[in-house]
């Protein structure tokens, strides 16, 4: 064979070797072109060290400490009432007295950049500090108190949110009662089972009748269960001299039929007679009306006047 014929022989391929050397440079191209895919789908990402300074790690360790001072008060779901000095009280002090973490933190900082509390009105100047807030804890602020520190650890009651009623850990001993008919929400929180909610209810009924005449009339309220009252009952009193009386000859339909003992139907019949008859005399004149019984009469005596006026003669 001639040498040209072996030349063509060597260069001329087959039609499997073809596809072959196809496949092979197939392959070649695509490993070239991998990494710049893999470069366009996944860019780098730039390494960032984070410098930890005194400032941060500050930070850090206030917010653990609030995280598990947080964690312990908001299981319990209550908070506790004691006397304290705002400049020494700490993160978790404020926590069970009721304040809420970030204010708790405002204070705290405050303090650190040099702040004082010179007296129990300075707390409003802290950004977050809510008005009722302060009107509950203002009574327990002791600033400068030297017997501060053991007064803290005295027992006292521990309010529970859902429940909104005081659990006596010990039996609660005053060293007088509490008067009623001048009494607001925060003293009569001081009594044995008695909470914000229960207080607000005894506020409510004693505005509706215009003040109480007897301690009694606590288990009226309906709110209140007998047991709680019960417990309260050694430790209030009642100066009738601050009971708001009505004036029977002036009194307004709407004032009297809001009154827990009158309501509507006698509140119309008592004007009605009014109005027939001319003024009243004298309070006995309410047992001329139908609907009243003895034992209405013997409780609105207790909240009804006449008043020395000029009245109209009666009609004859």
């Amino acid at each position: 064979m001639l040498f040209p014929d072996q030349m063509r022989t060597l260069l001329t391929f087959s039609r499997n070797q073809r596809k072959a050397m196809l496949v092979i440079f197939l392959l070649i191209g695509i490993s070239m072109l991998f990494p710049l895919l893999i470069t366009k789908l996944y860019p780098e990402q730039p390494l960032v060290v984070e410098m930890i300074t005194s400032d941060s790690l500050h930070i850090q360790m206030n917010h653990l400490l609030q995280t598990s001072a947080q964690k312990k008060f908001s299981t319990s779901g209550s908070y506790q009432l004691f006397y304290f000095d705002p400049n020494k009280a700490t993160l978790e002090d404020w926590l069970r007295l009721g304040i809420p973490s970030r204010t708790a933190l405002v204070i705290l900082h405050y303090r650190e950049k040099g702040g004082r509390f010179r007296k129990k009105e300075d707390l409003m100047k802290i950004y977050g500090f809510q008005q009722a807030d302060y009107q509950r804890l203002a009574p327990y602020v002791r600033i400068g108190d030297k017997t501060n520190d053991s007064a803290k650890h005295v027992q006292m009651p521990v309010i529970t949110a859902s429940a909104g009623t005081y659990i006596n850990q010990k039996q609660t001993s005053f060293r007088q009662k509490i008067e009623l008919n001048s009494a607001d929400t925060l003293l009569l929180m001081q009594l044995p089972g008695i909470g914000s909610a229960y207080a607000r209810h005894i506020i409510r009924y004693r505005e509706r009748l215009g003040g109480f005449y007897a301690v009694d009339q606590l288990k009226e309220i309906s709110h209140i269960p007998d047991s709680i009252i019960q417990r309260v009952l050694p430790w209030v009193s009642i100066d009738t001299g601050l009971i708001r009386p009505m004036d029977l000859n002036t009194v307004q339909l709407g004032e009297l039929a809001i009154h827990p003992y009158v309501g509507y139907a006698l509140a119309r019949l008592i004007i009605a007679y009014r109005e027939q008859h001319g003024p009243y005399r004298e309070i006995a004149d309410l047992q001329k009306l139908v609907l009243v019984n003895e034992q209405i009469y013997r409780k609105l005596v207790h909240y009804l006047v006449v008043n020395p006026v000029k009245h109209a003669s009666r009609s004859q």
